[in-house]
């Protein structure tokens, strides 16, 4: 079972193209397309990771691609949090959540 969720980010991919064409204020924007960087860095990693021969390789992807991907890895996991909060806030700011009776 701990393979499957080594592979668990590899579905936000799909997931950001769908929020994209849902996609109606900036927050939204900013969660989906963090989804798909997400989802296609991890499709990357994991490229390198099943065809290079040794644990250092880069399998001829060049230094500052992988410092790029990694970086905006990080930006857009920090996205997709802080977009997820928002919209969260705004939910119950707005009372739209169902009152306890």
């Amino acid at each position: 079972m701990e393979e499957w969720l080594f592979l668990a980010p590899v579905a936000l991919l799909p997931l950001g193209v769908i929020v994209l064409v849902r996609a109606r204020e900036t927050v939204t924007w900013v969660g989906g397309g963090g989804m798909v960087y997400v989802g296609a860095a991890w499709i990357l990693a994991l490229w390198q990771l099943a065809h290079c021969d040794e644990a250092g390789d880069s399998c001829g992807v060049p230094n500052w691609l992988g410092a790029i991907v990694a970086g905006g890895f990080v930006v857009a996991v920090g996205g997709i949090v802080v977009a997820g909060l928002v919209i969260v806030s705004r939910r119950f700011r707005r009372g739209r959540h169902t009152p306890a009776r």
